[in-house]
């Protein structure tokens, strides 16, 4: 069964730049033990989003074999 959850709503002090951002996922994403568990990320087409995803996929798939940011990326408008 699929499930669709917010797990956190952390502020971002500072610049709102993709690799901030990013590395607050990555915070998250470890907190909650999923990086096993995530499949597809979904944001707006903003370019520090882009960035965010791509810090995020760096941090777990270094080598990009199963991970790509840009096919593992659903926009919105």
């Amino acid at each position: 069964e699929l499930k669709s959850e917010q797990l956190a709503f952390t502020p971002i002090h500072g610049n709102h730049s993709g690799t901030n951002i990013g590395q607050i996922l990555i915070e998250n994403i470890d907190k909650y033990g999923i990086r096993t568990k995530l499949r597809w990320f979904t944001a707006d087409n903003a370019t520090n989003n882009y960035t965010a995803i791509e810090t995020v996929v760096d941090s777990i798939d270094p080598s990009g074999e199963k991970w790509n940011p840009i096919k593992h990326r659903v926009r919105y408008i």
